[in-house]
């Protein structure tokens, strides 16, 4: 009697694990699928690149998005769908300069920013989550997209103003939003953050309750239009 039910116990454990690994199998392949985003954004692109002074064409995909950029301000407003995103700049003649992956997302203001020099063709995004705004102020942020200028640090009206924020901002990088008094702010003070020397200053006029993108570009050694240049851009909110 002891036997059979031994030859029994033995026989039944390899169907246990058989279900048992049926069971595991089956749990893993009915996860439910990670939710997929929905809606769309709308996002800036913009032409930073002195190295390159023609009109570019931008693309999301094969989709043409914009048939004539131009370098400097105040760049363009497309809506793409919300997720991700691969964004494209061509020359007119149909040459692919550069391209950069992008994560659109309704909460978050989303910039696509073609920049370098004419032998570095690049493109790269920058997105900020997107803020309350108190009031009598404006929400301002600012990206570094010149290639030639060192990291940055940006202070309002003079150069021991308020700092738009706590550290340098590296090349192809931005800023949170920050709120700024409407009433007082006149301009952006962008200062060397190694030596904190002044590279420029950025006039601006802003709108309580609005939200704005202070972008620097151009070049150092640049003239002209193409010299180090800073503009500011109301974002959709």
């Amino acid at each position: 009697m002891k036997s059979i039910l031994s030859t029994v116990v033995r026989a039944a454990f390899p169907l246990l694990g058989a279900a048992l690994l049926s069971v595991a199998v089956t749990s893993c392949g009915d996860d439910p699928a990670a939710p997929q985003p929905t809606g769309n954004s709308t996002i800036t692109v913009f032409h930073a690149n002195p190295g390159f002074n023609q009109n570019v064409v931008v693309k999301r995909e094969s989709q043409t998005l914009v048939t004539e950029l131009p370098y400097g301000q105040p760049g363009a407003k497309v809506i793409i769908p919300n997720g991700n995103n691969t964004m494209k700049v061509f020359g007119t003649d149909g040459t692919e300069l550069a391209s950069a992956q992008l994560q659109a997302d309704s909460a978050k203001s989303a910039w696509a920013i073609f920049a370098g020099t004419s032998n570095k063709r690049e493109m790269f995004s920058v997105i900020t989550t997107k803020k309350p705004i108190s009031s009598g102020t404006a929400a301002v942020r600012v990206i570094q997209a010149s290639e030639s200028a060192p990291s940055i640090k940006v202070l309002v009206n003079e150069k021991n103003g308020l700092a738009l924020a706590p550290g340098a901002i590296p090349y192809k990088s931005g800023s949170d939003f920050i709120n700024v008094p409407v009433a007082t702010t006149q301009q952006l003070i962008i200062t060397n953050s190694s030596s904190n020397d002044s590279l420029l200053a950025i006039p601006v006029t802003l709108v309580a309750g609005k939200q704005y993108t202070a972008v620097v570009y151009g070049s150092t050694s640049g003239v002209g239009q193409y010299a180090l240049s800073g503009a500011i851009v109301e974002d959709v909110q």
